[in-house]
């Protein structure tokens, strides 16, 4: 690591690590390729215990498909930098996961628990500002990828 050496994270993150709202929109991106926009909110909360909880839904526009929902509980393993969480996902069900937490991202994997089908998803948070994230989401059906959602997050 020559004279620089390990440098300490610096973690600015105020997504996830505060309890708070946030409104979002974005684009739900089907298999198929179709899209629908979107408009959502998101709710975290802290215990006393050091456990998170982070509630998300998104409403379309149109009557094309229903509300995608999501339930977390979670907790910090690491002080600061990763975490662990079982996720209620409307589309998959029950799923379990793990989290990261970087200087400008916070990055996630889950899996569907006794899923047949391998389901799993990926997400990314993007820190642009202090009350401004970007997200992108990714789930897949074995080594397919399958739906995809775009959205900006702002602190309400």
């Amino acid at each position: 690591m020559g004279s620089q050496g390990a440098r300490k994270l610096r973690v600015t993150h105020s997504f996830l690590l505060e309890a708070g709202v946030w409104n979002s929109q974005g684009t739900w991106i089907a298999p198929d390729g179709s899209t629908l926009g979107f408009q959502g909110k998101t709710m975290i909360s802290w215990s006393e215990d050091a456990w998170f909880a982070m509630v998300t839904k998104f409403v379309f526009q149109g009557n094309e498909r229903g509300d995608l929902i999501w339930r977390y509980r979670g907790r910090l393993t690491e002080p600061g930098r990763r975490y662990t969480f079982m996720l209620e996902h409307s589309d998959i069900g029950k799923m379990e996961g793990e989290g990261v937490i970087g200087e400008k991202t916070i990055t996630q994997r889950s899996w569907a628990l006794n899923d047949a089908k391998r389901r799993s998803a990926f997400d990314t948070l993007v820190r642009l500002d202090t009350n401004s994230y970007q997200f992108s989401s990714a789930t897949m059906t074995g080594h397919r990828l399958g739906s995809i959602v775009e959205a900006s997050f702002e602190r309400a």
